[in-house]
Order: structure tokens, then sequence, then C-alpha cells
């Protein structure tokens, strides 16, 4: 679909880094209504468009999988400019120095100002979110609103947060219940897995799917990985590449200290055993379009992994299926998958298969 920009925002990620999200005329696409869609990064922007930006460029924009907003092209209406949109020297959070910087080849924009409070909230935003360490009801607005009363500086201070639990009663917006409720909800998540502790850490490169990797690889072990952690070569686990490598072990020797501080907060469960005698082990799924008999992609994405399969995001050669209810679809994964002799399954041939 066509539209015409109105302006980039830059918006605060869990490692720092100032990413370029594009607003838009507001157009429909696959059912709703989209106003903007992010750019990633400097070098995707520039890839999209290498001259200066500016309000009124035109853009085709669609949805990824039908779910994500992605800018597919950008173009000059030969218009006159109404107003050029320049890459921030400031960081639109802080105030602080920008720096533009190479991070695994791709040019990023970052906040060179280490006490930054939008790098902490974009790493507590992460650590409580529903993949991560899991703390229901915590909002970005309410991690905002602690931070800027200087009760939280650090993840471990939200397990602290009970001292402050009838000031914080006495604020606009925040009562009785509510309040109780978040306190209930943060001693919940006291009882966590490895590889959701390790994905709520923010390492850079280090994902959930890498999460999980590291954490079977330590059997669901806590003590395993924090006494071998830092001495182990990850490069010998499948899809570990040496960048990977060296920001785990420069993270993990950076940051050792605190991470064995915080896990002191958390009970570590293991992993339930698969009854199954389904073994999915050696193959790789791929999941795209929408699904009908599990609850979420999560749900099936849970189940691949208990039986011993991988989850991808994009097919490729090492791609074992695609799971796509609409199997005629003309998407990009459907035509990728035909064009590489790969197997593209319903949910009712993946469930006939585990059978």
């Amino acid at each position: 679909v066509t539209t015409t920009l109105k302006d980039i925002e830059w918006t605060m990620g869990k490692t720092g880094v100032l990413t370029p999200v594009a607003k838009f005329e507001p157009v429909e696409i696959e059912g709703s209504i989209v106003s903007k869609a992010s750019l990633h990064n400097l070098s995707i922007m520039q890839s999209l468009y290498p001259s200066q930006w500016y309000e009124g460029l035109m853009l085709e924009v669609y949805k990824a999988n039908m779910v994500i907003p992605q800018i597919k092209r950008v173009y000059d209406p030969q218009h006159i400019c109404v107003r050029r949109l320049f890459i921030p020297n400031t960081c639109p959070v802080c105030g602080g120095k920008t720096e533009i910087i190479k991070d695994n080849e791709s040019k990023v924009l970052i906040c060179t100002n280490d006490n930054c409070k939008g790098k902490l909230l974009g790493k507590l935003v992460h650590f409580c979110s529903k993949n991560a360490i899991n703390i229901e009801g915590m909002s970005e607005a309410t991690l905002q609103f602690l931070i800027g009363k200087g009760w939280i500086k650090s993840f471990q201070d939200i397990y602290k947060l009970d001292y402050n639990r009838q000031n914080w009663k006495e604020y606009d917006g925040f009562g009785d219940k509510s309040v109780d409720k978040l306190l209930d909800a943060i001693e919940n998540s006291r009882n966590t897995t490895l590889d959701r502790f390790i994905y709520s850490l923010s390492i850079p490169q280090i994902g959930r799917s890498a999460s999980k990797d590291i954490a079977k690889f330590f059997n669901n072990n806590y003590e395993e990985f924090k006494m071998y952690g830092t001495t182990i070569n990850y490069a010998q686990i499948d899809g570990f590449g040496e960048s990977m490598n060296n920001s785990l072990h420069k993270w993990l020797n950076e940051n050792h200290i605190m991470m064995e501080e915080l896990a002191k907060e958390f009970t570590f469960k293991k992993e339930k055993n698969n009854s199954s005698s389904v073994d999915l082990s050696g193959k790789t799924f791929v999941i795209t379009g929408s699904l009908i008999h599990y609850k979420n992609r999560d749900e099936l994405v849970s189940i691949i992994e208990s039986m011993g399969g991988k989850v991808s995001g994009s097919v490729s050669t090492k791609t074992s299926y695609l799971i796509n209810n609409d199997t005629q679809s003309s998407s990009s994964k459907n035509q990728k998958a035909k064009q590489l002799n790969i197997p593209i399954i319903s949910e009712e041939d993946f469930i006939n298969m585990i059978s």
C-alpha cells in the first residue's frame, strides 16, 4: 500500500541503540490501520533511500507474515521538500551526544551517555516482558515512573520495591489494589527458568532462541552456567558463530558479579520432560501465517522445542518444514520453500506427524 512519510521518530532499545521509526499517513493493510513501521537501523534506512530523508517521501508499506508493518520501497515523488528529517545529534531521551557506530556489519546510532535513563528503561521493559521474566502488568509507563522516583536503578531493584509499598500507593494512578497486584506479580516472577533468565539480561546478539540453546547446553542448570559460562566455547553450539561467542564472553566477563547477585532473587525451575515418544531432533521448522489449533505461535514453538526440534524465523536450505495453513499462499516464505523443495505442511499435518 502506498502512503506518505510524515516524520521519523527515534526510539531507545534495550541495548542503547536508537532505532528509526517511520511515521506515515495511516493506511489499511490486512484488516487493520497502520501508521508507523520500524526502519531497524541506519544501514537499512540508507539502503531504502540513500539521499536526505524528508517529509513527503512516498513509501510502499506491507505486513511481513501478515503481521509486522514493513517498508518495501521509498521513492521521491518530486515534490518540494517540506521539512528535512535529520539523524539526531543528541539523544531524544537524555539530550546526550549521539554517535554512529558499526555493529555486526550494520551502522547504528547510539547514545554515548552511560547514565541515559532511556537505556535503563529499554532494558527493564525487556526484562519484565512476557518471554523474559514475565512480570504481569508491569508497563513501560509504570517503569518510567519508578525510574523517575529513583526506586529502580537496576534489575535487582525491582525485587526491593516492597520497601516503597506505602509511598507508591499515595501517587495518582496507583491505588492499594494495583500496587499490591504488581508486587504479587513481582513475587511470582521469582520462579523462572534458565533460558528466560539469560534472555532477560539483554546480552548483545543473544536472543530468545540462543538463550534456549545455552540453557539446554547447561542442562537448564544455573549453577553449571555460573561455574562454566565464561570458559566454554559457545561456537560448538549449533547456530552460534564466533561473533555471538565473543559477545557472550565479553558480557559475562563484564557483568558476572551483577548476574550472580541478581540470580539470588530467583528459584530456577527445570523444564518439564516431554512424555511424547516423537523425536524431532535435527529438524528445523519455520512457522508463518495465522494458526487455528494452537493458542498462539509461542505454544507451537514450545511443543516443537520440547520434542527436540528447532524453530527458525526464515526459510533456508536448513529448513525441514514450513508450517503454513495456507499451503498454496503466494507469500515469500512459501515461494522460497517451493524453490528449495522444502515441504509446506499445515497444522493438521504437523499434528498428525507428532501423534
